[in-house]
C-alpha cells in the first residue's frame, strides 16, 4: 500500500500463506516426498510438480537440489560463495544419510518462527538457534 511494512522481506511473509511455499516438510525418504507431492496435486493445492515453491526441492529433470530462498544475489562473488556453501552442505548431508543419520527433525512451528524472524529482521536481527 505504498508504505514500509517494517519487514526486511515482506515477500517471505506473503509466501508463508501458501501450503506449497517456504520451508519444505521433513521427508523420511524419496517415497515419502512423492506421496505428499501426489496428495498436493490431487487436492489442487499444486498444479504440477514444478508448482511447488518450497525453498529447497529436488529437481527431477537435472538430478539436483534446487535452493530457492533468495530474490537476487548481490553479485558474482556472492553467487559463487553461496553455490560453494550449498554444495558443501549437500555433500555433508549425503555423507550423513549414508551413515544412517536422518537429519534434524525440526518442529514446523519452530521452523516457521525462524523464517518469520528472518523476514522481520533480515541480516541485522538475531537468528533462532534450533537446538
Amino acid at each position: 500500500a505504498g508504505r514500509d511494512s517494517g519487514y526486511a522481506s515482506w515477500r517471505a511473509v506473503a509466501l508463508a500463506q501458501w501450503p506449497i511455499a517456504g520451508p519444505p516438510p521433513f521427508f523420511r525418504d524419496a517415497a515419502d516426498h512423492d506421496r505428499l507431492v501426489a496428495r498436493l496435486l490431487d487436492s489442487g493445492a499444486a498444479l504440477d510438480e514444478h508448482n511447488l515453491f518450497w525453498d529447497v526441492r529436488p529437481c527431477d529433470r537435472l538430478g539436483t537440489v534446487e535452493i530457492r530462498v533468495m530474490d537476487a544475489n548481490a553479485g558474482p562473488a556472492e553467487t559463487v560463495a553461496f553455490a560453494l556453501l550449498a554444495r558443501a552442505l549437500v555433500m555433508d548431508a549425503v555423507e550423513r544419510v549414508g551413515r544412517g543419520d536422518p537429519g534434524p527433525i525440526i518442529e514446523d512451528a519452530w521452523l516457521r518462527a525462524a523464517y518469520w524472524r528472518g523476514a522481520r529482521d533480515g541480516w541485522t536481527g538475531q537468528g533462532i538457534d534450533q537446538r
